[in-house]
Parts: structure tokens; sequence; C-alpha cells
């Protein structure tokens, strides 16, 4: 009953959270879209992330992801996503009370109106080093989530979808700070780092199309002529005032 609790939560969450007008991106960086019939097929990456904001209004909250999507721009159709999420509110009601930590799940985003949202196990988290990974299973026809524990090996979250018209052909991928409900806590810096991103095919004007707001790519490569790219790391700045926008 507990888990059911945590996971309606989280799914209402989501829901209302990309519903509100009020809610703001105060840092977004992507790479994307790859080139026409290029698909993103697998992700791999390490999440360092420090404790949580302190949120001082209520409603209100931030959430933290990087995502894969079919249109990282936001311009066009914005179809679902495929993403690991980081949020803090002020009640915590997802992480059982616990002021001091994260929810940590995984989650696929649905956009359309009225869908509910499908997420994995959500777990409180103090902070520190995450080991994630994204996958397509063409024959299994899912798309597959982990979010894993590197100091034990143990997978803390992990979510397998059905592949849809809507989370199919992915090519673009992004990292944001989003702000919900008016909030404006300061979000201390934080990085991605190792990650590896597995194409359908060989795409060699992928680095090309990266966007920078209040974040930064370090050391992008590519060592197969644009079939996998590495990024050594992406660097979110500090962002939020302290106090609400509204």
């Amino acid at each position: 009953m507990l888990r059911s609790s945590l996971l309606l939560f989280a799914a209402t969450c989501f829901q209302e959270v990309y519903s509100q007008s009020d809610r703001i991106t105060a840092a977004t960086c992507w790479f994307g879209p790859t080139a026409k019939g290029v698909y993103i097929k697998q992700v791999e990456f390490s999440m360092r992330l420090n404790p949580p904001p302190m949120i001082k209004k209520k409603p209100g909250g931030v959430a933290l992801r990087l995502a894969i999507s079919r249109d990282p721009t936001g311009n066009g159709d914005f179809p679902d996503t495929i993403q690991s999420v980081a949020m803090h509110d002020k009640e915590q009601a997802a992480c059982e009370s616990q002021e001091n930590t994260w929810c940590l799940f995984t989650n696929e985003y649905h956009s359309l109106p009225g869908r509910t949202q499908t997420v994995g196990k959500v777990i409180p988290w103090h902070g520190g080093l995450l080991k994630i990974k994204y996958y397509e299973d063409f024959k299994a026809r899912t798309w597959n989530q982990t979010i894993t524990d590197p100091r034990t090996g143990r997978v803390l979250s992990q979510l397998a979808t059905p592949l849809t018209d809507r989370n199919m052909a992915m090519r673009g991928i992004g990292a944001a700070v989003i702000m919900m409900d008016c909030a404006n806590p300061v979000v201390k810096a934080h990085s991605y780092h190792d990650i590896k991103i597995t194409l359908s095919s060989p795409d060699s004007e992928f680095a090309k199309t990266k966007h920078e707001n209040n974040c930064n790519f370090k050391k992008l490569r590519t060592p197969d002529r644009g079939h996998t790219w590495d990024v050594n790391a992406i660097f979110v700045n500090q962002v939020g005032g302290g106090k609400v926008t509204c």
C-alpha cells in the first residue's frame, strides 16, 4: 500500500507540475535533434548530486533531470520523454516527509493531457554519485531505465515501458533544472559525467546541435565518426535567487 501511494504521489506530482503555467526552466542544455533518420538507442552517464535546497514556499519545488526526447528544443511536438528525476518540494510526501533528501525515481513523462505518469520506485536520496542508463530493447519493444548506487551496485529505481509512437525515434538529449509553483530556491551546481550516447547510425554533425543556458558541456568527442558520442561532463551552474517569483 505504501509503495502504491508513493508511486501515485509521484505520478500526480508530475501531472500537476507539467500542467502549470508558472513552472520555470532555470537551466537547460541539450544536443539535438539528430540528423534525419538517426535516433538515440542508448545513453549511459553518472550524476553527482548535492543535498537539496531549502524550499520556503508551500506549494513549491524543484526538479532536476536528464532526459531523452524526440524534440529537445521544445519548439515543435513535445512527446513522451525518458528521464531520471531528482525532485524536492515543501512536503516531501513521496519520500516519507524527509526534508533533507531528494525524491529520486525513473520516469516516462507522458505529455498528452489526462494520461497518468509512469514512475519507477521512489526513494529518498541525500546526495552523492549515481549511475544511470537508458536503452531501447527493440526485441522486447521497451525502453528500459535503471538508477544504480555505484558504491554498492544496488539498483535504486528501474522502469521498463512499452515502445509507442510517442517514445520511439528519440532525437535529442538534455539536462534541466525546473522550478515549480513559483519556487525559486538556490539550487547548487551539479554535474553529469562520463556520458556515452549511442546512435542508430553515424551522425557526424551531432556536436553542432548543442545549446547551453546556465550549463556547459566539456570535452565532446566521437571515436567512430559519429556512431557514438562521449561527453566528459555537463556542468550545471548554481541557479535560483532564494525568493519566490509570484
